[in-house]
């Protein structure tokens, strides 16, 4: 399954359109799941994702949304990488949406997840 969404390219299909909708966003869910979960999605590949998101705050609100649903099943690179993104944000510009996720990655964390042992 991995291997064929590789091939096909299917996140910068869907995230390094600058026409990127919320919607979209949405729809991709399993798909960044299922790449969290398997420890397959690359640092350039999640920065895309995070950058291309941010350019719209509707698409930013839906990957944030994305993400909360997903924390519990994702490695601990990618709770840091998250959270190093909203703390790196300008205090007046963090969203509620993005403090929901920061509190869902803390009790990822503080549920022996081991994220703040191995980072």
């Amino acid at each position: 399954m991995i291997d064929t969404l590789r091939q096909a390219d299917v996140l910068t299909l869907f995230f390094s359109s600058k026409n990127i909708h919320e919607q979209l966003v949405n729809k991709t869910k399993s798909v960044l799941r299922l790449l969290m979960q398997r420890q397959s999605l690359t640092d350039k590949e999640l920065e895309m994702v995070w950058t291309n998101c941010q350019r719209y705050e509707s698409t930013a609100l839906e990957l944030t949304k994305v993400c909360i649903g997903i924390c519990q099943f994702i490695d601990a690179s990618y709770v840091v990488f998250f959270t190093s993104k909203i703390v790196q944000k300008p205090k007046s510009t963090v969203k509620p949406k993005e403090v929901e996720l920061m509190m869902s990655l803390g009790r990822r964390t503080a549920s022996g997840s081991g994220a703040i042992e191995e980072n």
